[in-house]
């Protein structure tokens, strides 16, 4: 893992585009390429695996009910995912920071906020989490970070880290510059 490099929120009114006192900045996730070829290799396979199943013979066998009927639902919830992960996005205001995927939301006090750094991140492949190329949600560890709470569109590459009393975050917002200034001046105003 390589430590990129730590940043510190910019003063507000420094940098042009930085957010207005009182306005709630919405940011959506770093757009991933390998994240939408994944999407679209998985979401190929959903009428593959579903077809499959539903032509298994003998469909009476220990064996169908063991291996099939359950393999039909991974791509059903394969498919929720997909369709949920182009609506992560990031809101900071009125002393938060909310994290947003479809139905999953999390919220961070900025109050709690003690330092963010962006990171390149080495994986442990035994994690837990749900993650597919391109997207990585819910807990995962990683090598000499360990357990990181992810909504962000990359699993390893420039994730920024949140870091909090209590928990590490790991997201990848569209414009870091802009969310360091959002949360810098939420700091200064709470």
């Amino acid at each position: 893992m390589k430590k990129r490099k730590t940043i510190q929120p910019a003063a507000s009114g420094q940098r042009p585009g930085a957010p207005a006192r009182g306005r709630d900045i919405l940011l959506r996730a770093r757009p991933s390429v390998v994240g939408w070829i994944s999407s679209i290799v998985v979401f190929l396979l959903i009428p593959v695996v579903l077809m499959a199943g539903l032509h298994a013979k003998p469909l009476g066998t220990n064996l169908a009910r063991v291996l099939v009927w359950p393999s039909l639902a991974l791509p059903l919830i394969a498919g929720f995912f997909l369709f949920i992960f182009p609506t992560m996005r990031y809101v900071v205001g009125n002393g938060e920071i909310k994290l947003i995927c479809g139905p999953f939301r999390w919220t961070i006090p900025v109050s709690e906020v003690r330092n963010i750094v962006e990171k390149d991140l080495v994986y442990l492949p035994w994690s837990e989490g749900w993650k597919l190329p391109g997207y990585a949600l819910f807990s995962m560890r990683f090598a000499k970070v360990g357990k990181v709470r992810m909504c962000a569109t990359t699993l390893t590459h420039r994730v920024l880290l949140i870091e909090t009393g209590k928990e590490t975050w790991g997201i990848s917002p569209s414009s870091v510059p802009l969310f360091l200034a959002a949360v810098k001046r939420e700091q200064e105003h709470r």
